[in-house]
């Protein structure tokens, strides 16, 4: 705990503005933004932080003319961590660790790659990136252990389609799928004739 430092000036309310959006979880990173936190001369303090909470915000009497004078309120700070593994052989999954993985999943019922790429870096067609990650598992089961990348690891990568009669169903040369499909059309091209029945 660390007791808020007041602050002097007429800006004072644009400052603890900043400070509680400072608090606020941003969406896109899944926590807040991370701060640098030092102490006198710099030789204590967090180099990564983020605001925990922001309480007990007094305010003393205001000046003459109606501005804050002081302030003062707690900040709670913790400190970040990345949490990047090393290079490292997985035992009983089958897969390298590297710098990029940072955390595993455990499949639950309903995941597929899409939907956790979805959830954790909000595009789908990422699923490819972490099939590719997983060579062993081109199908996850329930209870399986699913290495996911960093956002920074994935972005860039190429995306490639996996579904072999997707990748080759639909081209200029002569495929059981492409009759099918034909032969489908055909079928249905025929003219039609509508009634009214007046009862």
């Amino acid at each position: 705990r660390i007791p808020g430092l007041p602050f002097q000036g007429e800006k004072i309310d644009d400052q603890l503005a900043k400070l509680k959006e400072w608090v606020r979880r941003d969406s896109s990173l899944k926590r807040p933004p991370l701060l640098s936190f030092t102490v006198g001369d710099g030789h204590a303090g967090f180099e990564k932080c983020f605001i925990e909470s922001l309480s007990g915000i007094t305010y003393e009497r205001p000046t003459a003319l109606g501005g804050l004078r002081h302030v003062t309120f707690t900040v709670n700070l913790r400190q970040f961590t990345d949490f990047e593994l090393p290079k490292f052989q997985l035992p009983g999954l089958g897969a390298i660790g590297s710098l990029g993985n940072t955390r595993f999943h455990t499949v639950s019922r309903g995941d597929y790659y899409e939907t956790l790429t979805e959830l954790e870096y909000g595009d789908a067609l990422l699923g490819d990136v972490i099939r590719r990650e997983n060579p062993d598992k081109p199908n996850i089961q329930i209870g399986d252990v699913i290495l996911l990348p960093t956002s920074t690891s994935v972005i860039g990568q190429r995306i490639t389609q996996q579904s072999t009669p997707l990748k080759t169903g639909f081209g200029r040369r002569d495929t059981p799928q492409r009759d099918l499909r034909l032969e489908f059309l055909r079928t249905r091209d025929r003219s039609k004739a509508s009634f009214v029945l007046q009862g």
